[in-house]
């Protein structure tokens, strides 16, 4: 079984400065899940937080709070996962994880580099420049991270900026348990940090 908490944290221009910045800096970067019991192979907790000249919107270290932000979804396999940025390949062994530039769904800046794919003709990103490559590899029992930003507009033209973070765990049980994320620091650790202007 897959868990995946996908966690959001946007914010506008009034928070962009050293005090905002300042409070981003100790935004937790994982979050407890609900104990529960999955039938599916993979389990999402899509969390989501908003930051304004105030601070991070409401108390998010909260049980209850975090019941309110968070929503559950589940997929049959996890090649079928649909997060952006993020492809999962199963292995022997391990669960492949790879960070891929997504055109059509991410923000600015564009993420150039290494493409795995690039003398690949059968794949979507056979000779293009755009960053496509192996995060890490997740065998039973370990958790990762991966941490992105970036830049977007909204439909009135104003500027918006996002932080993502995807932690990942490759988990031999059916039932997840509250702690499982936030009880210790990740086996690995992927970042697409950019300079967001």
């Amino acid at each position: 079984m897959l868990l995946i908490q996908n966690i959001c944290l946007q914010w506008g221009k009034e928070a962009r400065g050293a005090k905002g910045e300042n409070v981003r800096r100790r935004f937790p970067q994982a979050y407890p899940i609900e104990p529960q019991r999955v039938q599916e192979p993979v389990l999402v907790q899509n969390c989501r937080f908003y930051q304004s000249h105030q601070g991070i919107r409401a108390a998010i270290q909260k049980e209850q709070y975090l019941r309110g932000r968070c929503q559950y979804q589940t997929f049959v396999s996890v090649q079928s996962v649909n997060l952006t940025n993020l492809l999962i390949s199963p292995g022997d062994n391990a669960l492949e994880i790879t960070f891929f530039y997504d055109e059509r769904r991410s923000g600015a800046p564009v993420r150039r580099g290494h493409n795995k794919d690039y003398q690949n003709p059968d794949s979507p990103f056979y000779a293009r420049d755009v960053c496509n490559e192996t995060a890490f590899a997740l065998s039973p029992g370990q958790y990762g991270r991966i941490v992105w930003n970036e830049r977007r507009l909204d439909s009135d033209g104003i500027w918006y900026y996002q932080l993502h973070i995807y932690n990942l765990y490759n988990r031999a049980e059916e039932t997840t348990t509250g702690a499982l994320f936030t009880k210790r620091e990740p086996d690995y650790l992927y970042s697409q940090l950019a300079v967001l202007y």
